[in-house]
């Protein structure tokens, strides 16, 4: 997945404009773009934010968590994004990468958010992809144990 961002980072004539959007069933989207200023696109409004976001470690686990940072924030963001878990409901993060000329997504990964962490001014959000490891078919369990393969499907 590095080398894919690099490529697509790399594809840009100018530093592309990314976006974060926190989405979800009865949930008030929010919207926030990485730098200084905000942007509308679409007729949408994108908080300007200073967020990072950390790729998963290569390991053999089965597991691709991606780290969230969202910085600069008050303890009602965290306390929006928590409730929502905590309520049962599917809270979904997109990043985007955009066209700074057209706006355009050029890219996009939209992950399932499952875990949250506040500390003083940051919300640490953990999300995964939905992928087919642990996932149950009828009558069989698709797990490292039983597909030793698909731990190492990228």
């Amino acid at each position: 997945m590095l080398n894919t961002l690099s490529e697509i980072y790399a594809t840009f004539n100018d530093s592309p404009v990314v976006t974060l959007v926190f989405s979800g069933e009865n949930f008030d989207t929010l919207r926030y773009v990485l730098g200084n200023e905000d942007l509308t696109i679409s007729g949408q409004t994108y908080e300007k934010s200073n967020f990072q976001v950390s790729l998963p470690e290569s390991s053999n686990s089965g597991f691709s968590d991606i780290k969230i940072a969202l910085c600069n924030v008050n303890n009602e963001v965290y306390e929006k994004l928590q409730s929502v878990i905590d309520n049962g409901i599917v809270l979904s993060a997109t990043v985007d990468l955009r066209i700074p000329t057209t706006l355009v997504a050029d890219w996009s990964m939209t992950l399932d958010v499952k875990g949250l962490a506040f500390n003083e001014d940051k919300v640490q959000i953990t999300a995964s992809a939905n992928d087919i490891l642990n996932c149950e078919f009828p009558k069989l369990r698709y797990s490292a144990l039983t597909f030793p393969g698909l731990k190492y499907l990228k």
